[in-house]
């Protein structure tokens, strides 16, 4: 299967686009800011920021070290701060209780802390609360920050089984999406956010009336020439989905110069991205990211660039260990990370 892949892709692309389309490195120059990303050939990969590596080492180990029937307790708003790995039973009560009990025990040894701090600066602490407070790493923070982790604290189950699927599955698809990239002259690191939007599924279905490869909206789609009825639906159509998702995506990077803005733009809507800009007075991705904030604009919006350069490097580097996804088109990674001030 892999040679035919391998063969297609000879066919259909010729030189330096070629390697890395198949490869999917990412050879982005060292560059100081977001306004510097527009100078880069559009073919070349996505830019990993460093002012999101620890949120990208944390998917990283999400996609390459855990299974769904595991997950790592987690300050959201550090993801460094990891305080355990909970092993989920079966049955989803028996899951919810598992989770709310070890989320339980790292509230308590929180507030105790807190507590403890509030009585006496010299800290006596317990074995769990010096784990916890090890964890945290952290010598400035008051009684009331301990407490605020309290509210932060989520569980997020591992993702390498579903990554593992996700790629077989994507063996079909994948040199369409390839052969569109190709045509508009994208970074060919976009070729990893179907794994992101559907597992690569093209009849894939949300909850809210997405549906296809790339989960556009009605209303998206139309808007990008797509026929959206009753007796016809051109989501389910890989090259017309894919092509019309690469152009929303092409807009959202020509609006904000930023390919992390652009990526945002696709998962929390242009419109409040254009008002983030405004409101930071800066398209950089990193500063935004960090510094505004929405009853919207949260977690699931944040972690989504994130999560994808995760996937990227997970994949890249698939070739080197069994229990990861195997590319066996990868060659040996040569990977430039980039950096905005």
């Amino acid at each position: 299967m892999f040679l035919f892949l391998y063969l297609s892709l000879r066919k259909a692309f010729s030189g330096q686009f070629l390697c890395s389309l198949i490869v999917m490195q990412t050879f982005m120059p060292q560059i100081s800011s977001e306004k510097s990303h527009q100078k880069v050939a559009l073919s070349m990969g996505l830019p990993q920021y460093a002012g999101i590596q620890t949120d990208i080492d944390f998917w990283e180990r999400v996609y390459n070290d855990h299974d769904s029937d595991q997950c790592l307790l987690v300050d959201e708003k550090n993801l460094y701060r990891v305080f355990e790995v909970v092993d989920l039973p079966r049955g989803r009560r028996a899951k919810r209780r598992k989770v709310n009990k070890a989320i339980a025990k790292v509230k308590k040894s929180l507030f105790s802390i807190s507590k403890k701090i509030a009585r006496k600066p010299s800290l006596i602490l317990s074995k769990s609360e010096k784990k916890v407070k090890q964890i945290i790493s952290s010598k400035t923070l008051d009684t009331e920050s301990y407490r605020k982790i309290t509210k932060q604290l989520r569980c997020q189950r591992g993702l390498r089984d579903s990554l593992k699927l996700s790629f077989k599955i994507a063996q079909t698809h994948l040199p369409t999406v390839m052969k569109e990239i190709k045509k508009l002259n994208m970074p060919a690191d976009l070729a990893y956010l179907p794994y992101l939007e559907s597992g690569y599924r093209h009849k894939a279905r949300s909850p809210v009336g997405a549906r296809g490869l790339w989960q556009l909206m009605p209303a998206t789609a139309r808007e990008a020439g797509l026929k959206v009825n009753s007796r016809l639906d051109q989501r389910l159509d890989v090259s017309k989905s894919t092509r019309a998702a690469l152009l929303e995506l092409k807009k959202y990077h020509a609006n904000t110069k930023s390919w992390g803005l652009a990526l945002t733009s696709y998962v929390y809507g242009h419109n409040g991205v254009i008002r983030a800009m405004k409101n930071q007075k800066t398209n950089s991705y990193v500063y935004i990211r960090a510094n505004y904030s929405t009853k919207v604009f949260q977690f699931a919006s944040k972690s989504y660039y994130p999560r994808l350069i995760a996937i990227r490097n997970v994949m890249q580097e698939s070739k080197t260990d069994t229990n990861k996804p195997k590319n066996e088109l990868a060659e040996n990674k040569e990977q430039t990370k980039s950096a905005e001030s």
